[in-house]
């Protein structure tokens, strides 16, 4: 499984915030090459501080603080929605977690924000995770 990550500088702007004094980030996300529709990134700190950003057509824009980072992208696929029941008129749709575990719960990526870090690229490739059967 072969990921890439990059952390590029742009020289000449401030990454400053006004968020806190966070550093704005923008981002993108692809699987296998194509943009993640609709997902979550978090970027984790050591000292269990974290900040999350929505991922949306692979973009997203995320606030955070430097230092190092695990990062984690989470994403999920409609399976399909339940038959309305009596108890359940209107069930919400099932959802499934298609990206591996090592891009999100069991993440072992790491990256270090410094100040001037502008934009971040997430490049995820590998075998999805096979879906339940209902």
């Amino acid at each position: 499984m072969f990921v890439f990550l990059s952390l590029i500088s742009a020289a000449g702007c401030s990454g400053n915030a006004e968020h806190s004094g966070k550093l704005k980030i923008e981002g993108t996300a692809t699987w296998n090459g194509a943009p993640i529709a609709d997902g979550t990134v978090t970027l984790l700190a050591p000292d269990s501080q974290f900040d999350s950003a929505p991922i949306e057509n692979g973009k997203f824009t995320i606030f955070t603080t430097p230092g190092p980072k695990t990062v984690s992208v989470m994403a999920e696929r409609e399976l399909g929605t339940p038959q309305p029941t009596p108890h359940e008129p209107n069930p919400s749709p099932i959802k499934f977690q298609y990206l591996p575990k090592e891009y999100n719960v069991e993440s072992t990526l790491q990256k270090t924000v410094t100040s001037d870090t502008k934009l971040l690229e997430l490049e995820l490739t590998g075998a999805e995770r096979t879906a339940p059967k209902y």
